[in-house]
């Protein structure tokens, strides 16, 4: 929810959906570094299933941001 708000500050001119899909790139790349990181520390593990829970927490937050963030402004 974040990332989107700060991408529609920052770009209020592109459309929505590109502001969610870059926030949404922008998470899964975070998610996946962090993954890896957690790979190379010991008594943890990179887990595909967390990667995933990242990637969905990050698209259902900024879709949940926009449409809150649409109804507002109609």
């Amino acid at each position: 929810m974040l990332c989107v708000r700060a991408l529609q500050a920052e770009k209020p001119f592109w459309p929505p959906l590109r502001n969610l899909l870059m926030a949404v790139a922008f998470c899964w790349a975070f998610g996946l570094s962090d993954e890896i990181h957690q790979g190379f520390v010991p008594l943890r593990d990179a887990s595909i299933y967390d990667f995933m829970a990242d990637c969905l927490g990050s698209l259902s937050g900024a879709y949940f941001y926009l449409n809150v963030r649409t109804a507002r402004t109609s």
